[in-house]
């Protein structure tokens, strides 16, 4: 199992929550949550749960690269 983490503000919430409830209506491996976040430069994180970190990996690019690309946001991922 392996997670992508990506950090955004309150402006970015609606944007980003409409762009991951579409994916998961397409793609029902698509399994999000958006969390408050520790960290003081983030309102909120982003957490997308994936098979393996390769496909957590994708997912973040995809994201950061396509779907979200306007935004100039950042991802990390995390295996456990």
């Amino acid at each position: 199992m392996a997670y992508t983490y990506m950090g955004f503000n309150e402006d970015l919430k609606a944007r980003i929550e409409e762009v991951c409830r579409s994916t998961e209506e397409q793609d029902e491996t698509f399994k999000y949550r958006i969390m408050p976040s520790r960290f003081k430069k983030y309102d909120y994180v982003l957490c997308i749960h994936s098979k393996d970190k390769d496909q957590a990996y994708r997912r973040g690019t995809w994201l950061v690269k396509k779907a979200l690309a306007e935004l100039n946001l950042l991802y990390w991922v995390r295996e456990k």
